[in-house]
């Protein structure tokens, strides 16, 4: 399993929980599936904040271009709640991070399913 988090320059969280793939032909890990997220921004019940709901989960990564990680640490998404998104990712104490050219913050951590899972970059 792989957790993505992404602040937006406007402060908005988006975070995605769901497992990367291997592509062989590309040789790069990528979404095999939708990568449903959760927002911290979402309204529920009478126009209130209900932050990171999950059942207001949304597809963000259709395809297997969605998300695209080199072993280089080149990180491609393309959200359907954004433009593309393009960064190197650097690793400090096994969570993979960059900033985009917009001021995008991208962290990426592969987890358990519950848990991150102690490696080394």
């Amino acid at each position: 399993m792989a957790q993505l988090t992404i602040i937006k320059p406007n402060g908005q969280i988006v975070i995605s929980r769901d497992s990367l793939l291997f592509y062989p032909y590309g040789g790069f890990l990528t979404n095999g599936n939708a990568f449903y997220s959760i927002f911290s921004d979402l309204e529920g019940c009478q126009q209130r904040l209900q932050p990171f709901d999950i059942t207001q989960k949304k597809p963000s990564y259709f395809d297997r271009a969605g998300i695209v990680l080199r072993s280089n640490g080149n990180c491609t998404l393309s959200p359907l709640w954004d433009h593309i998104l393009e960064t190197q990712l650097e690793c400090d104490d096994g969570v993979f991070h960059g900033w985009t050219d917009d001021n995008h913050f991208i962290a990426l951590q592969f987890t358990d399913g519950n848990h991150a899972l102690e490696h080394e970059c």
